[in-house]
């Protein structure tokens, strides 16, 4: 007999809320999209004090949002339109919050929309399991158009998804607005601690909320002003006016690399940055585009730099950005050759080989003067690029020093560890190698780039003109003689080598396999972070046959032993 398990769980209803103030053209739109999916929607339209500069003395709307309103077509009366000026806008949400009759409150500024398709399946998803209280959400933030998005670190860190869903009992009400924070009566804790659905999970799932924060000029002058009135003007050393007139107004698809080597296109963060939009938009949009945006003439760019050749004349001046301490605390300071020590030494010997005088600093040293005229200049990072190019190697030719993959890469790369992690165990870790000095100018700025790494690390720098990757190096050590090794007794032995950045080298993927491989052994040398620890400690603890070891010093008797167990 066929059996059928049928879902008797009614289908949940979404009360919108929505707060607004000069939310023309985009609000029509976004209405639009959620009008047959809401149970209701309600609006509280106005100005907080702070952004009494740009409302009627009212506290209303001066674009037309109150008038658009007053006739957007209603057949349902789903809308209800809350009017006023608000102390601030987590007032103006437990206003709404009066109003409401559905099962969970969902929020949504006039700038973000939802594809049908998505909404639905949340839907779906919350029906199937009432017990989720909050669902969050990774956005697509567009910018200046709908063809780019803008990203950043930032929006994929738990603290940076955007709260949205909450399931609703009579009573409830948000503590905060930044970010948005509800609790209900007699609860101690908030809706997010109870069961929570977080953004990444929606991101992986495909479903996406679509911001269209920074499409429109007027959108985003408004903002820029807001956001410094309520201070502070300057972040990130950038005054807001300034980074609105220099990137926003400036920016372009054709400088878009130059604008962003020098600015972050949200200033909250040094490393954002833009990227192509290749998915699909709301529907609604289409009619957007075809009456709100049009080709405007696009701003000259500067003609790129002619590429300098370096001289290979005597007695020139080198400067090098990278590490001094193998160097200034002499040869005891890591003896034997490895990693960056060895680099440091090798890059001051072969440029005094070639008869350069050197003079080495720190890659994030910011005060370095110098009053010599440099002909070769070597920088690593993104910490000193800019400082260094307009105050002391003037006219230089310019290597950028990479020692892995582009910066933005590596942070995407990292993301998505972390995030498979977060599927295969349910533990979500804090991104432990993340690149949070934005290294664009440097890589734009160089004559050339020089990388450490194999084809695939030189690949994610195909952008850039010149480019040498140096795909190993390797340090000899004459003191071990593999001669006298066990091969045999070694084929069964593995030894994981690292320092900082287990889920980052890929650790936790080592464990995971040796798990279940019972017959190999692994031996893992180096530290572990506390939280990869607490998850991972007990499996190593509980696993015959992995070994932890510990931080070894290398070429110590202790790193020769495993050297000899391990193939």
């Amino acid at each position: 007999m066929d059996k059928t398990v049928v879902n008797t769980q009614k289908r949940p209803r979404f009360s919108f809320i929505m707060i607004v103030l000069n939310g023309m053209p985009l609000i029509e739109y976004s209405l639009r999209a959620v009008y047959a999916f809401a149970h209701e929607i309600i609006i509280v339209e106005g100005a907080v004090e702070d952004a009494m500069f740009a409302a009627n003395p009212d506290g209303s709307s001066k674009d037309g949002t109150v008038q658009f309103l007053q006739s957007f077509p209603d057949p349902e009366r789903k809308l209800r339109i809350l009017r006023g000026r608000w102390p601030e806008k987590c007032q103006m949400q437990n206003a709404a919050l009066s109003h409401v009759t559905g099962d969970y409150v969902w929020l949504i500024d006039s700038d973000e929309l939802y594809r049908k398709s998505d909404m639905e399946r949340v839907a779906a998803l919350l029906q199937q399991d009432p017990a989720i209280t909050q669902v969050n959400f990774i956005p697509f933030n567009f910018w200046k158009g709908l063809e780019y998005i803008l990203d950043c670190p930032v929006f994929h860190e738990p603290s940076g998804h955007y709260r949205r869903i909450f399931k609703y009992v009579r009573g409830a009400r948000f503590t905060t607005h930044r970010p948005p924070t509800m609790i209900w009566p007699g609860e101690p804790r908030t809706v997010e601690q109870i069961k929570l659905l977080d953004g990444t999970t929606t991101r992986n799932m495909g479903i996406h909320m679509h911001h269209y924060s920074y499409v429109l000029d007027s959108q985003v002058a408004q903002k820029t002003e807001y956001y410094a009135r309520r201070g502070p003007r300057i972040v990130n050393g950038l005054d807001r006016d300034e980074w609105y007139r220099r990137c926003y107004q400036q920016w372009t698809p054709e400088n878009r690399a130059q604008i962003e080597a020098r600015y972050p296109v949200w200033i909250g963060d040094r490393c954002s940055y833009t990227e192509p939009f290749t998915g699909d938009h709301p529907e609604v949009m289409a009619e957007f585009a075809q009456k709100h945006l049009k080709k405007t003439d696009l701003v000259k760019t500067e003609p790129a730099m002619p590429k300098k050749q370096p001289a290979g004349n005597p007695s020139k001046q080198a400067l090098v950005s990278y590490i001094t301490a193998p160097l200034r605390m002499g040869p005891d300071y890591y003896p034997h050759k490895f990693s960056n020590p060895g680099i440091a030494r090798s890059l001051v010997r072969v440029l005094t080989q070639m008869g350069y005088t050197v003079d080495l600093i720190d890659y994030d040293c910011m005060d370095f003067q110098s009053s010599k005229k440099y002909d070769l200049f070597i920088g690593h990072g993104g910490f000193n690029w800019e400082y260094l190019s307009r105050n002391v190697i003037g006219d230089a030719v310019r290597i950028y020093f990479s020692t892995g993959t582009y910066w933005k890469e590596h942070n995407h790369r990292e993301k998505q560890r972390f995030d498979e992690l977060y599927k295969r165990t349910g533990h979500r870790l804090s991104c432990d190698r993340l690149v949070r000095v934005s290294e664009d100018f440097a890589c734009h700025e160089a004559d050339g780039i020089l990388c450490l790494g194999n084809r695939d690390c030189a690949d994610t720098y195909r952008q850039f003109d010149y480019l040498i990757p140096l795909d190993n190096a390797v340090y000899h050590d004459e003191r071990y003689d593999p001669n006298k090794k066990d091969f045999a007794a070694g084929r069964s032995h593995f030894l994981y080598f690292g320092s900082a950045g287990n889920v980052h080298k890929g650790l936790d993927l080592l464990i995971e396999a040796f798990r279940k491989t019972p017959q190999a052994h692994l031996w893992i040398a180096g530290p572990l972070e506390q939280s990869f620890a607490e998850l991972y400690g007990p499996v190593i603890e509980q696993s015959s046959n992995l070994h932890y070891v510990g931080f070894i010093e290398l070429r110590s008797p202790q790193f020769y032993q495993l050297m000899d167990r391990c193939n």
